[in-house]
């Protein structure tokens, strides 16, 4: 299991303990936010390893393209908790978007750490 892994596992037990804590559509934000955080960073630590590992030379493009990815989902999913009425009875927009940077930046910083010691130890 790769660090990645493990800290995937322990910031969602944290999310759900703290959505649970706080309960109602602010706990649901919570729980929303870090689950799609997670996932879509997920997704580009996926293409910035096949960038590393296929074309080494375009490792700093991969990561400009997965943060435009996340960003792109962060803004459109806030403008739907925001505006959408149906949306935003069950999941508050303010902490779905401060737990969905929480989890991507965390997994991020992670995630990379692993890609490049991935890509080390293929080379080796």
């Amino acid at each position: 299991m790769t660090r990645t892994t493990v800290l995937t596992l322990l910031l969602l037990a944290a999310a759900g303990l703290v959505a649970w804590q706080l309960g109602g559509s602010v706990g649901a934000g919570v729980l929303a936010g870090f689950l799609v955080g997670a996932s879509f960073t997920g997704l580009a630590l996926a293409w910035q390893r096949h960038h590393l590992v296929h074309r080494p030379q375009r490792a700093l493009q991969s990561v400009v393209e997965g943060f435009l990815f996340k960003l792109l989902v962060l803004l459109m999913a806030a403008f739907a908790l925001r505006y959408i009425p149906a949306a935003a009875a069950i999941f508050d927009w303010r902490s779905f978007l401060v737990a969905f940077a929480a989890a991507a930046f965390a997994l991020l910083a992670m995630g990379t750490a692993d890609n490049l010691r991935h890509v080390k130890e293929r080379r080796a």
